[in-house]
């Protein structure tokens, strides 16, 4: 197959098909994007061909794999409406900081052990000891870059909220069974789905924006079970629907800027302000609180500047919330 990279695709984003039950991707992409996704393609390879080809992700960028070539789509970090889960995630190469200050905690932790353990040891071997290998730092390299770390950390989050959700009975599921930890048969919707209980998410479940759900994670090992024990077998899904009435419902509730753009707007609103503050207040720590509301164009006496923009932007600029001037940690007047 020859690559066609010179070609290139967008999304559109839409709203959610208005049905008793709508596929699990669909559900999905308006969670995680704002919307239903579809491509939007202009170029010479067939219509046709678009349709049918396969969409996955390769180092953040979008691919859609056709007969006549691959073409290339935007960033993953791009496609997301503000207010989305995946909104607002900044396309940023460098390791992931959270992770890396986990793993650096985890080095300290390790290099005390060794050095306690070392020290306990006879003096006559301790000179010994000292030349053989310690333990190493972690390589920088290894980590995931922090647009990968954080859209992993709010699925993770989206999903466990999901599975609450199903196993409460407040999300209702419908799918065909599969015997195994987990499926690999596309979502086809060729047969008629069946209810699936609330008791089936005693654990959480991993959901897959191919319509399916697994018994399991898709990275975890195929664990041992004996296949004649119906008690010992697993259970996925394919060509999975969900109640459209309560998934809405359920994200009205756990995330409701994806279904208020207006709360969206003004939550972008909000944090430039912080942003456009913060930065000012860097150059000048004693600026007023009149000057600061001047400066980002909103009322002083607001509720959203008194409570969020003002002590949000002196946080961010190393300064005491609430006080007129001072850094962090030194004694000023709140």
């Amino acid at each position: 197959m020859q690559e066609v990279s010179e070609h290139r695709f967008e999304f559109t984003l839409s709203d959610l098909p208005r049905a008793e039950f709508v596929k699990l991707s669909d559900a999905l992409n308006l969670a995680l994007y704002g919307g239903v996704l579809s491509i939007r393609y202009e170029g010479s390879i067939p219509s046709s061909a678009i349709e049918d080809g396969m969409l996955s992700i390769a180092q953040g960028t979008w691919l859609l794999d056709t007969e006549h070539g691959r073409v290339l789509g935007p960033r993953c970090v791009n496609v997301a409406r503000p207010g989305a889960i995946l909104f607002d995630i900044e396309d940023n190469s460098e390791p992931d900081p959270t992770r890396s200050a986990e793993l650096e905690q985890k080095y300290i932790a390790r290099l005390e052990r060794h050095r306690k353990w070392l020290a306990e040891q006879p003096v006559d071997r301790q000179a010994d000891l000292a030349l053989a290998p310690s333990p190493r730092r972690h390589d920088p390299d290894a980590i995931a870059p922090f647009w990968r770390a954080e859209i992993a950390r709010r699925q993770t989050g989206f999903y466990s909220k999901l599975n609450m959700a199903a196993r409460s009975g407040d999300v209702r599921f419908m799918g065909i069974p599969v015997d195994g930890p987990w499926t690999l048969e596309p979502s086809t919707f060729g047969s008629l789905p069946q209810d699936i209980l609330a008791a089936y998410f005693s654990v959480d479940r991993d959901f897959d924006e191919d319509s399916c759900i697994s018994a399991i994670g898709p990275e975890a090992s195929e664990p041992d079970y004996d296949e004649a024990s119906a008690e010992g077998r697993y259970v996925s899904y394919r060509d999975v629907v969900v109640e459209r009435v309560s998934f809405l419902r359920f994200l009205k509730v756990t995330y409701p800027s994806v279904l208020n753009a207006a709360s969206a707007q003004d939550q972008l609103k909000t944090k430039e302000a912080i942003r456009v503050l913060a930065r000012a207040l860097r150059q000048d720590p004693g600026m007023s609180k009149a000057a600061a509301a001047e400066l980002v164009g909103w009322p002083v006496r607001s509720r959203r500047f008194e409570t969020e923009i003002w002590p949000e932007a002196r946080h961010a600029a190393d300064l005491h919330p609430r006080g007129q001037a001072g850094r962090k940690g030194k004694s000023t007047q709140a």
